[in-house]
């Protein structure tokens, strides 16, 4: 009965774990550790990370096995873990990769491990650019590492029914590109007590485990319930590494994150893959897809509201019962039922055009027109009296005659409708951006043209007032664009402080 003979159990790596492994044994880092509550039961959740960097999802479930082993596993500690069970790990929000999970046995035995590395090849970071170009699979939790440029207030809600707190912030990477992020809970009072007590600093964060969200087309990530980790200012070479690589420009000189997938702000405007339009090509366009253009803010359009309410909870758009004097605003949500929590919302048409007779509308949701403005829409709305929709704030009175370098969306309801808004992905007001911009413009039209258009292009950039020949062209040929818009509209990580090196 060769079966029943004591065999030596093999040490293995993480990578190596599969079911057809009769038993085995690994050493590893518990890198992160909680409970999960589901119908009165309770199961102890961890990541697992061995001297490779790589990780496995690892749990113990039921009454009994818990008690046996929660006195032995605690997060941060290395262990030897021995004889398990192997199963394949699916659904949503994941802390791993790895294709399968381990669960203890009642026989599964735990000691300590005291000859594991203190620091392990880091291989869960993902780009900003990944991330905001839809590249990463969204069940599976995250590690990112960035820069807070933006904290938004902290909110109390009722979520579920439950009392909670919210906030949001922005974080930026060493290219100088942003990505919006969600906090909940403990995360977020977190988040909250710890930048404003570095006001004055940089104050870099490393989030693991974090989920990507995507909501009317802009991608963020939120945490996931107690699986996330946030570390801040590590004093480990990567961190000062990000550090040192940071932008070294205001941070009011920097914009909001696009849903397109670029690597610097330069790049996202001026980079020779962008198509760049006029504002009469843009009305003339027959073809979906993205282009940059220059334009100037002549108007904030007063046809709906600049805001919208939505559920403090779930973020959903609400409808406000009739009101009642003696009773505080009761809104509809179709998740969460009655409502009294609720916040505002940007949705930001704004009247752009060249200078000349076309004029078209831009679309700037939440994030973009919170940075363009510097305010909340909640802080905005609060300025203006409900009863006169049509009276604008301050903040947005003073857009008008700026000058804005636009990265828009041309959609199918573009092409239907030239009264149809364009959606707005990115913009930026830095002065190099523009003067760049307007050369590049020009310097093109140049090539495209004969000998004779080159020296009355040379003539116009030798003159600081002049425009640039493109825009130049442009006035002089108004009458004939007109006509023709006639004719066709209609790394490594330390183990006791995980972190990247």
């Amino acid at each position: 009965m060769s079966f029943l003979r004591r065999k030596t159990t093999p040490l293995v790596s993480i990578r190596e774990i599969h079911p057809s492994l009769d038993t085995c044994k690994i050493k590893v880092n518990i890198m992160k550790l909680w409970r999960k509550y589901i119908k009165g039961t309770v199961s102890i959740e961890m990541v697992l990370i061995d001297d490779e960097g790589n990780r496995i999802h690892a749990t113990v479930e039921g009454d009994d096995l818990v008690k046996s082993f929660e006195n032995k596993l605690a997060e941060g500690e290395s262990k030897i873990i021995n004889t398990f069970k192997i199963s394949s790990y699916n659904g949503d929000f994941r802390t791993s990769s790895h294709p399968f999970k381990i669960s203890f046995y009642r026989t599964t035995y735990v000691d300590i491990c005291e000859d594991f590395p203190t620091e392990v090849p880091e291989k869960y970071y993902r780009d900003f650019t990944d991330i905001l170009s839809r590249n990463i699979d969204k069940n599976i939790l995250i590690d990112i590492i960035g820069q807070i440029v933006s904290v938004g207030s902290l909110c109390e809600l009722t979520a579920k029914g439950n009392p909670t707190k919210k906030i949001d912030i922005i974080l930026r990477d060493t290219s100088g590109m942003h990505l919006p992020c969600t906090l909940w809970g403990d995360y977020a009072t977190q988040i909250f007590e710890y930048s404003n007590k570095h006001k004055n600093s940089k104050v870099v964060c490393v989030f693991r485990f974090v989920c990507i969200k995507e909501y009317k087309g802009v991608v963020s990530v939120s945490n996931a319930f107690n699986s996330t980790q946030i570390m801040f200012d590590l004093q480990t070479p990567y961190v000062k590494r990000f550090i040192s690589m940071l932008p070294t420009e205001n941070l009011s000189d920097n914009n909001m994150p696009s849903t397109s997938s670029s690597v610097s702000l330069h790049d996202e405007f001026l980079g020779k893959k962008n198509v760049r339009k006029h504002i009469w090509e843009i009305i003339q366009s027959n073809e979906v897809g993205r282009c940059v253009t220059m334009a100037t803010i002549d108007s904030v359009s007063k046809d709906c509201k600049w805001y919208y309410i939505v559920c403090k909870a779930c973020d959903k758009t609400v409808q406000p019962y009739p009101y009642e004097d003696d009773k505080p605003p009761l809104f509809d949500c179709e998740n969460c039922g009655d409502i009294t929590d609720v916040d505002a919302r940007y949705r930001l048409i704004l009247h752009v055009s060249e200078g000349f007779d076309e004029q078209v509308k831009f679309l700037l949701f939440d994030i973009l027109a919170q940075y363009l403005l510097q305010k909340t829409a909640f802080e905005l709305a609060e300025e203006v009296a409900e009863e006169e929709p049509h009276v604008l704030p301050e903040a947005l009175k003073n857009l008008i005659g700026k000058k804005l370098l636009f990265k828009i969306n041309i959609g199918e309801d573009n092409l239907k409708s030239k009264n149809a808004s364009y959606k707005v992905e990115k913009f930026t007001d830095k002065k190099d951006i523009i003067e760049n911009f307007w050369t590049q413009s020009s310097d093109e039209e140049t090539i495209s043209h004969s000998s004779s258009t080159n020296n009355v292009c040379n003539s116009l950039q030798s003159s600081p007032s002049s425009q640039p020949l493109s825009y130049k062209r442009r006035y002089d040929y108004t009458s004939t664009s007109s006509q023709r818009h006639e004719k066709t509209s209609n790394k490594t990580m330390r183990i006791e402080k995980p972190a990247l090196k």
